[in-house]
């Protein structure tokens, strides 16, 4: 098959980019890539693969199959999701009338995406302590001014308010 030579020539490029000895190299490229700056857009894993021709499947179980390679590469969508939350506040700011509604969905998008690249500190709180609703009537004696309360309804088992 023809195919099979360049899949091969593709493999065998890859093994020598992912190398013991072009490990650091590969990675600096790899987290440039994802990273981007100095006017240089930052890259996707589909996108850096595609770019340099290297088989995608192959490159994310080389970061997973080693502690370090996965974290820097976490490290770097942490960055990027820095990035994502500084880039709100100027599109809010930016927005007008007419631009409110696609100013709006581009902040989500970046907060979503940021809550899941770094969810410690943008991500949703899964353990959040939600205090159940009380119902307190207050009201003022006539007789003497003084006010008074009393618990109506305290629903311990319910969430929310």
């Amino acid at each position: 098959m023809a195919g099979s030579g360049a899949l091969l020539v593709r493999k065998e490029r890859f093994a020598a980019l992912t190398a013991a000895a072009n490990e650091e190299k590969t990675m600096l490229a790899i987290t440039e890539c994802l990273a981007g700056g100095e006017g240089v857009e930052p890259m996707s894993l589909m996108q850096i693969c595609a770019k340099h021709d290297w088989p995608y499947l192959r490159l994310l179980h080389w970061l997973a199959s080693s502690d370090v390679r996965w974290r820097a590469y976490e490290q770097v969508l942490k960055f990027r999701a820095d990035e994502y939350v500084a880039e709100c506040v100027p599109i809010a700011d930016g927005a007008t009338p007419k631009t409110a509604i696609v100013a709006r969905n581009r902040i989500e998008a970046r907060l979503k995406v940021a809550a899941r690249w770094d969810r410690e500190r943008f991500g949703e709180l899964a353990n959040a302590v939600v205090q159940p609703p009380v119902t307190i009537n207050i009201g003022v004696r006539r007789e003497t001014g003084e006010v008074a309360g009393r618990v109506i309804e305290a629903n311990e088992g319910a969430a929310g308010g």
